[in-house]
């Protein structure tokens, strides 16, 4: 998009001080004219750039220029904050806190006091989850210095049969999705990427051992998981949990047939939270496709009345 681009234009110039139509037109992959309508549009804004000719030519900021309100609004600022918070109380890493700083350096008259010491939030972003979760969070803090240091991270890791099995791992990426957090590595001992679900490792230990990043693309790996295929799962409910329902449905689409169910499409990967997501509806929920998930389903029910002995 044209705005993401010239503010990023914008930073590369604070960052470099000063900068070529050409190296940003290989930057962006757009033309030399493209980045000359750049440099017009921002110019007309009132971004304060001016260009040298010559050998040593090229556009910058002049200097002294600050970003002010009238490029992020307080308002602004104080939703960046909310998401900064949210991160942190989770995740200690002194990035996260020095980059405040750095956002109201761009404008003096802005401060932590004048956007902390609301009466209110906006925007209130907590992905803490329920309960203690001081062990995630030292968990999270290990793998955290682990990446930032490209060090080996060695623990147990118990998988969904609760099969133990010890892991060294370059460490590569943290990710939060689907309210759980997960960690992404090159494990030695499989040979491959894993992603791993920080709460199921434990006895997390950082090896004094360094590593070299593995190749870029391979590192795109992580996609795979980020982006799975979904199937079209076909439900059957009974009307008695309407109101539940509104949590993943469209209001519009919760309606009554006329022999009195509900009948609704959604699209999931098929893994365990599909599983524990349609157990949870109880007798409320039938699965009418694929078969596959519902021969799962049915497995699965007759294995819990067992327990009941029926």
């Amino acid at each position: 998009m044209k705005i993401d681009r010239l503010l990023s234009i914008i930073m590369l110039m604070i960052h470099r001080e000063k900068v070529t139509a050409a190296e940003l037109a290989s930057y962006f992959e757009v033309s030399v004219r493209t980045i000359q309508r750049d440099i017009d549009d921002l110019t007309i804004a009132g971004i304060p750039i001016y260009s040298e000719v010559g050998k040593n030519g090229g556009y910058q900021l002049m200097e002294g220029y600050k970003m002010t309100e009238n490029f992020i609004s307080k308002n602004e600022m104080g939703t960046m904050i909310s998401l900064l918070k949210g991160v942190s109380s989770t995740i200690d890493d002194q990035s996260i806190k020095t980059f405040f700083e750095k956002l109201c350096a761009m404008d003096g008259s802005i401060n932590r006091e004048s956007l902390e010491n609301k009466k209110h939030e906006k925007i209130i972003f907590d992905i803490e989850p329920w309960g203690n979760n001081d062990e995630l969070k030292n968990s999270i803090g290990v793998i955290n210095a682990a990446i930032d240091k490209s060090l080996l991270i060695g623990f147990a890791y118990y998988d969904g049969n609760y099969n133990k099995s010890d892991r060294v791992v370059e460490s590569y990426s943290l990710m939060y999705k689907n309210n759980s957090w997960y960690y992404y590595g090159y494990c030695l001992e499989r040979k491959d990427y894993r992603l791993f679900k920080i709460s199921r490792m434990f006895d997390l230990e950082i090896k004094d051992t360094h590593f070299e990043i593995r190749d870029s693309e391979e590192l795109q790996e992580i996609n795979r998981y980020m982006s799975r295929p979904s199937t079209e799962i076909k439900l059957k409910f009974s009307n008695e949990i309407k109101g539940r329902l509104i949590d993943y449905f469209k209001p519009g689409d919760i309606v009554e047939a006329e022999d009195g169910f509900i009948y609704l499409s959604c699209n999931f990967p098929i893994d365990e939270w599909v599983y524990s997501f349609i157990l949870g509806y109880g007798h409320h929920v039938e699965v009418l496709e694929p078969q596959s998930v519902r021969e799962e389903i049915i497995g699965r029910i007759k294995k819990i009345s067992c327990n009941y002995n029926i």
